[in-house]
């Protein structure tokens, strides 16, 4: 089932009403049958995977509590770790290291002929592995005051506004919520309907009305000018943007209607004036998941500037590969540890060589200046690496680049409507992102009601107008 399907809508009311009036043990048993429904809507088969990662995550949760010495505690969240990462690797990454392996024995001369049954992907497997992750590492860690009952476990994997593509909710900041059970408060409604409106704007209007003008240049670049590619790439920028920022946005807003408060999982990234800091705006929850998960423990920048960089090149590396079992996927995050380094190898000259030089603040506009420039080379350089990620293959995405540098004509793109329409929508996101960067104007807005009544309508009837409706399905599903 889909946030953007019209089965969705009354699936919700119905779950809403229900779980307004029943007590919280019951409302434990309608989530986790809810949740049940909403991804059995997609391929029921995939549910016994779903509750053997529940089921494993539980015991091992228990076991690592009770444990009385740390080798007892180490030995389960290890067998925990092991498991969620089996299951992942398997489903995710199997067919794409023995295609690999065969197409390296092949190019030595070896070829084997061998059958290699295609595994399909389980929808939303990459997010709930990585909630089963924190379950047990943040009991490991005493995060967690004790462990959760198998029911409640269960609701925390499969709950389903965050089931299929996150955003990823540590186990400690959300089965509290889970214990306590849903609260109903009008702020908090107004809050997640207001949510969720910008939410739908940003996958309906947004991001399908882009890919209805991309998608053909993607598909066939060869038949269309090195302009047509340049604003191909950069529309992307915005499309996946507004199709996996939209999703989060609903699911935080569904979340919010029960009184669950999720992180933010997307600040304005594109406002951002270094990589690190558009990490910190974009993909939130995966971005401090692998920051408190995988970077830390791997030494952070503890050891050394050397071992720095390479935990840096090392996370983004793994980050790429969690996206997809493809070269483009790691190519991608390859970059971004490269950028993520390579700044902080400028910025550690810079100081050392005390270079840094702090622009008057009375100059008002050379300030402005230096924020513009900053701004434009972090989002060239969060541009470029997007052509790998959305473009399968390493040789057509290198051809794709050449065929930009080599610029031969301008756009010549067909549909101008289309086109027209793509740029005042991006235009807007960039407005709107720009006006609520700073979050104070966006409580100021949730005091307000009619102001607030009067953006949800003007929200919604962006929709209407300029919604492809019908459009794909979100983005981040294959992940």
């Amino acid at each position: 089932m889909s946030f953007t399907s019209f089965v969705f809508f009354p699936f919700l009311l119905a779950y809403l009403i229900i779980s307004a009036v029943v007590p919280q043990r019951a409302w434990l048993w309608l989530t986790a049958i809810a949740s049940a429904i909403f991804y059995a809507y997609w391929d029921w088969r995939f549910l016994f995977l779903l509750y053997y990662v529940s089921l494993v995550s539980w015991f091992c949760g228990r076991k690592i509590a009770q444990g009385r010495t740390d080798r007892d505690r180490k030995f389960f969240v290890v067998i925990s770790i092991t498991s969620c990462l089996t299951v992942l690797g398997i489903f995710k990454y199997f067919d794409f290291f023995t295609t690999s392996f065969l197409s390296v024995t092949a190019a030595f001369g070896l070829p084997l002929d061998v059958h290699v049954a295609r595994i399909v992907l389980p929808v939303g497997i990459s997010f709930y592995t990585f909630h089963a992750l924190s379950y047990t590492i943040d009991i490991y860690r005493r995060k967690l005051a004790r462990p959760a009952d198998f029911l409640s476990v269960t609701v925390y994997l499969s709950f389903f506004p965050q089931l299929v593509a996150g955003p990823i909710v540590r186990a400690h900041r959300f089965l509290p919520q889970i214990a306590r059970g849903p609260i109903f408060s009008p702020r908090k409604i107004k809050t997640g309907l207001l949510i969720i409106v910008w939410g739908y704007f940003l996958k309906i209007a947004v991001a399908d009305s882009i890919a209805l003008v991309i998608d053909p240049i993607f598909a066939t670049p060869t038949m269309y000018s090195a302009g047509d590619r340049v604003f191909s790439i950069i529309a992307y920028s915005f499309q996946i943007y507004g199709d996996f920022a939209g999703y989060s946005f609903v699911a935080i807003g569904l979340a919010k209607l029960q009184g669950f408060d999720f992180p933010a999982n997307f600040l304005a990234p594109y406002f951002s004036r270094s990589v690190g800091e558009f990490w910190r705006r974009w993909h939130i929850s995966l971005s401090s998941f692998l920051r408190d998960y995988l970077y830390i423990p791997l030494g952070g920048n503890r050891h050394g500037r050397l071992q720095e960089y390479r935990n840096l090149f090392v996370t983004m590396f793994l980050g790429g590969l969690w996206h997809g079992a493809s070269y483009n996927f790691i190519i991608w995050g390859s970059l971004h540890g490269v950028y993520l380094a390579c700044q902080r190898l400028l910025s550690d000259t810079v100081r050392r060589l005390g270079f840094e030089v702090a622009l008057p603040t009375k100059i008002a506009a050379l300030r402005w200046v230096e924020i513009g420039v900053k701004m434009a080379t972090v989002y060239a350089l969060v541009v470029f690496a997007w052509i790998f990620f959305r473009i399968q293959h390493f040789s057509d995405a290198t051809q794709f680049i050449r065929d930009i540098a080599a610029w031969q004509g301008g756009a010549t793109l067909h549909s101008k409507f289309l086109v027209f329409k793509a740029i005042g929508l991006i235009a807007i996101v960039v407005g709107v992102d720009a006006i609520f960067i700073n979050r104070r104007r966006l409580v100021g807005l949730l005091h307000r009601p009619l102001a607030l009544c009067g953006a949800m309508a003007l929200i919604a009837s962006g929709i209407e107008l300029f919604g492809s409706f019908g459009g794909g399905a979100f983005i981040y599903f294959r992940f």
